[in-house]
């Protein structure tokens, strides 16, 4: 879904006051993708053998 579409769907089901526009979307979405990163913390290799 774009970001355009996200804005106007949040708009008719949210009370929200003001304006929301694609930019603060595409924002605040990227700001909470990386701290869900940042407290996964550090990936470790997982090894599978196989007999």
């Amino acid at each position: 879904m774009s970001y355009g579409l996200s804005v106007k769907l949040l708009q008719e089901v949210l009370p929200i006051e003001g304006e929301i526009n694609t930019t603060s979307v595409r924002n605040n979405l990227h700001k909470i993708g990386q701290r869900l990163e940042d407290e996964l913390g550090e990936e470790k290799g997982v090894y599978v053998v196989l007999e």
